[in-house]
């Protein structure tokens, strides 16, 4: 089954956590097809012996085609700045869209420790690696639900649970990533998440750093104004009335039809409730855009290089 113009089940409490435990993910996409898009783009496995950083790519990166292209400038970007990462080869669904979205509530208790073993066996017990996803609902799931479980397990937190915007902002600023700046105005919509996590401050630096004029609408920063997904909204049937006011929020106030956004999730929610001349754009993507050529081609050659013989 391929998540090509699909969205997660209606509601997980509807028969949608049934999806969960026999693919492993929100869309019931086939692991295969994750497979294939990590090997066809040249992201490596992720080996404790050799990398750094462990990259989880979450049902959304592993499975949704809105959501691959950040996942595949993220390890770009990755690359170019030398980080030694890589990423599971089978992953399951960390589980935080399901406690919101009501469907695995009575499973929860083992599932949470099958995530928290299939974790600590790939990091061999080395929990204070860095975990680096796309999602921040994955982010704040490992980090907080996942990591509780753990100390309850008598394992140690997973100690470095991280952002792809506040990972690539500290890539930024120690000059491993140098981006030539674009100049162009949009919109942006700061996801909950990112104000929550007080991360708001790294989004709009990268935007600086990508020489993006970014506008605001409605209360956000300082405030989240929600794309619909949160709380496990975006399990539910989308475009939602909250995606839709949104979007128009965001459009008529800033007179702007692109949004950055930096969450798989909003990019979603807002990307089908978008007026017909409206595009979305994750954050990373930005960057990877205006990646230094000189940097971005020692990048094009490593990969390359890495590309398995005919």
């Amino acid at each position: 089954m391929t998540a090509e113009g699909l969205y997660p089940p209606r509601a997980l409490k509807e028969g949608g956590s049934d999806r969960v435990t026999a693919a492993g993910n929100i869309f019931a996409g086939d692991p295969a097809d994750r497979t294939s898009f990590i090997e066809s783009n040249q992201i490596s496995y992720f080996n404790p012996e050799e990398h750094e950083v462990l990259f989880v790519l979450g049902c959304q990166g592993g499975h949704s085609p809105d959501a691959q292209p950040v996942v595949v400038a993220t390890a770009r970007l990755l690359e170019a700045a030398g980080v030694k990462y890589g990423v599971l080869k089978e992953e399951s669904c960390w589980g935080e869209g399901l406690l919101h979205g009501g469907g695995l509530m009575e499973d929860w208790p083992f599932y949470k420790m099958e995530r928290v073993m299939e974790l600590s066996e790939a990091l061999q017990e080395k929990h204070d690696r860095t975990i680096l996803t796309i999602c921040p609902h994955c982010k704040d799931n490992i980090g907080v639900q996942l990591s509780a479980a753990a100390e309850g397990m008598e394992l140690d937190r997973f100690a470095s649970v991280v952002s792809h915007v506040s990972f690539l902002k500290g890539l930024v600023d120690e000059g491993r990533l140098e981006l030539e700046k674009k100049a162009e105005t949009m919109a942006v919509h700061h996801p909950c998440k990112t104000i929550h996590n007080d991360e708001t401050g790294d989004f709009n630096a990268l935007l600086d750093a990508a020489g993006v004029t970014g506008k605001t609408a409605g209360k956000s920063p300082a405030v989240p104004s929600c794309c619909g997904g949160g709380g496990g909204g975006f399990l539910w049937d989308s475009p939602a009335k909250v995606s839709q006011n949104r979007w128009k929020e965001l459009e008529q106030s800033t007179g702007e039809s692109k949004v950055v956004t930096g969450c798989p999730g909003c990019h979603r929610m807002l990307g089908v409730a978008k007026s017909e001349e409206g595009s979305t754009v994750d954050i990373a993507n930005l960057v990877y855009e205006r990646l230094k050529k000189n940097v971005a081609q020692v990048n094009e050659a490593a990969v390359q290089e890495k590309a398995p013989e005919a």
